[in-house]
């Protein structure tokens, strides 16, 4: 049962039902405006803005100024320092403030979580706690931070002071490498806000984007690249991505001068922290989809069955988007992702009722709304007790075809005895929702396939699998090469977990040009998912039009063994700092 979501707070539900979503009071609606202004907002921790510093759509008129670039940069340097902390990564699962910061930094980032309030009589300040929540008023806990944190703190105490400003509700402060966050409010309506405000990667909502790279126009003209150029300095890699992924600089084509282009496969790992694997896989994959945001792989040998590649992961990468306010797109490439397809397979009646379902929400714009409905799909349907079939069945000529029936049988339960009831419950997006039902992974990623593109949001499906094969001994030895312990940790966490045939489909929703990762109601993911750091090997329109059951439940029934072997795997720290904050 979830106490608290982000869904229970922007819906302001009594409860939740299957058929139902209760009335907003005139309270709720006025709290939720001022959410929703803070949740695309993007402006950092010291706001030196003199009056509202919330806002959630583009004003042409406003002054983007350089003040806005530095706290846009302390901003994602604070998201990529929590990513990059080398400290225990795992939950104190205390109260529901904690759910809130959870769904905004996502289970895989990991933090320990301190709750602080009256009972309490001081913080700790432990190496291992990076979020303190203290529900208490701002200027109640004013003179408190100050009596404990003087000597504690030190020369950072004095740095702290100078950025409190009256109303101000969060600290931040380094100890040691790692950032430190203390969120004050004096309810989880403030808690929320200040979650919103400091994890949602966003631009200000339908910012003009003219060379359609991902860098609204205003940015670029304040960090000194071209808005009508993809690539001003023509090295090879957009502006976006030097800016997010690479951290190289977008305006020199030789960001440390040694006279090899930044686009170069070694030189593009010199500014961020990288890893490096060396993989054999089996069909299915498609290597025209194995290259994005937060991977880049290329082709060492090939044949018809087997691929060898080579993959640079960047799992500090942040996906800031700009949000739109419709969902509609004329690029006939992206759009063809909101057509149903056979498994995806809605109806205009269930177009109809969503559309009218998600009307009633206070979202102000498609990144919102993907949020919410995130949820929403997590809420309202039950999980199907038994695998789904996606591995025992093949689709030719618009027909389900069995191909392993003895596995496909194992599906069934005592509840849903035919094969009909099998794919009516766990295949079909259409009757998944109908009856309120869903799988595993696979059969849950073509659910959200299905609705998101009912309500016109371009999705598809990823398949990925695990950073090695944790059957074999020796590619586990392999984790061994990471000398990032966060990572490292990640890996290890999955070893007595993932011993069988191991695999994870989620999917992925385009957010005005950008691909954004998201696995159930988790959105905007790096490289890290329940199954720990993992690849990318294929992206699919539907799960009908890829043939697992003559490639990956073939080796499953024969007991062959996973799809997948990891020949070499290390990783990199930045060679150079970083060029990532830019004065215009």
């Amino acid at each position: 049962m979830i106490q608290y979501s982000y869904f229970d707070r922007v819906m302001d539900t009594e409860t939740i039902s299957k058929n139902s979503v209760s009335t907003k009071s005139q309270t709720g609606r006025k709290n939720l405006s001022r959410i929703a202004l803070t949740i695309t907002a993007i402006l950092f921790a010291f706001v030196s803005f003199a009056q509202n510093p919330y806002y959630s759509i583009y004003d042409a008129d406003y002054d983007y100024g350089q003040d806005y670039i530095s706290e846009m940069n302390q901003k994602i340097n604070l998201i990529s320092s929590f990513r990059d902390a080398s400290v225990p990564q795992y939950f104190i699962n205390c109260r529901n403030d904690v759910d809130i910061l959870r769904m905004f930094t996502n289970n895989a980032s990991g933090f320990n979580i301190q709750y602080y309030d009256d009972s309490k009589s001081r913080i700790n300040n432990g190496s291992n706690v990076l979020i303190s929540i203290v529900r208490k008023p701002f200027m109640e806990f004013q003179s408190d931070f100050s009596n404990q944190y003087k000597d504690l703190l030190g020369e950072d105490y004095s740095k702290i002071i100078e950025r409190l400003e009256n109303g101000e509700k969060f600290y931040i402060y380094q100890q040691g490498k790692v950032n430190k966050l203390i969120l004050c409010g004096q309810d989880k309506d403030d808690i929320f806000s200040l979650a919103s405000y400091l994890f949602s990667p966003t631009f200000p909502a339908g910012a003009p984007d003219s060379d359609g790279d991902g860098l609204p126009d205003f940015f670029e003209l304040l960090i000194g690249t071209d808005p009508y150029n993809r690539d001003t300095d023509g090295d090879g890699l957009s502006d976006y991505d030097e800016y997010f992924k690479y951290r190289t600089n977008p305006l020199l084509k030789d960001s440390d001068g040694n006279g090899i282009i930044d686009s170069n496969w070694d030189e593009r790992r010199k500014y961020a922290y990288t890893i490096y694997v060396k993989r054999e896989i089996y069909v299915p994959f498609d290597t025209t989809m194995m290259n994005d945001l937060f991977q880049d792989s290329r082709v060492l040998s090939i044949s018809r069955d087997t691929l060898i590649h080579e993959t640079i992961l960047y799992p500090n990468t942040i996906n800031f988007v700009i949000p739109a306010l419709t969902n509609e797109s004329s690029n006939v490439d992206i759009a063809k992702y909101t057509k149903p397809a056979f498994f995806s397979n809605y109806t205009p009646e269930m177009k109809n009722e969503l559309q009218k379902i998600t009307s009633t929400w206070d979202a102000k714009n498609n990144y919102e709304l993907l949020n919410l409905f995130a949820e929403y799909v997590l809420i309202i349907s039950s999980s199907y007790p038994s695998d789904t079939p996606d591995f025992w069945i093949k689709v030719v000529d618009d027909k389900v075809n069995i191909v392993h029936r003895e596995r496909f049988d194992g599906c069934k339960t005592r509840h849903f005895t035919t094969d009909e009831s099998v794919l009516e419950n766990v295949v079909f997006g259409a009757s998944m929702y109908k009856n309120r039902m869903r799988g595993d992974c696979a059969s849950s990623s073509t659910l959200y396939n299905t609705l998101l593109r009912a309500l016109n949001f371009p999705t598809r499906i990823l398949v990925s699998n695990p950073i090695v094969n944790y059957v074999d001994a020796e590619q586990v030895r392999l984790i061994d090469n990471l000398k990032n312990e966060q990572y490292k940790n990640i890996a290890l966490s999955q070893k007595n977990r993932l011993r069988g045939y191991a695999n994870h489909f989620f999917y992925e929703v385009n957010i005005n040009g950008n691909w954004i990762r998201c696995d159930y109601n988790n959105v905007n993911l790096s490289c890290v998912h329940v199954q720990g750091l993992f690849v990318v090997q294929d992206k699919v329109n539907d799960l009908s039009e890829v043939d697992f059951a003559s490639t990956w439940g073939k080796r499953m029934v024969e007991n062959i063994g996973n799809a997948y072997k990891t020949l070499e795997l290390s990783d990199q720290f930045p060679i150079h700092e970083t060029q990532f904050t830019l004065n215009p």
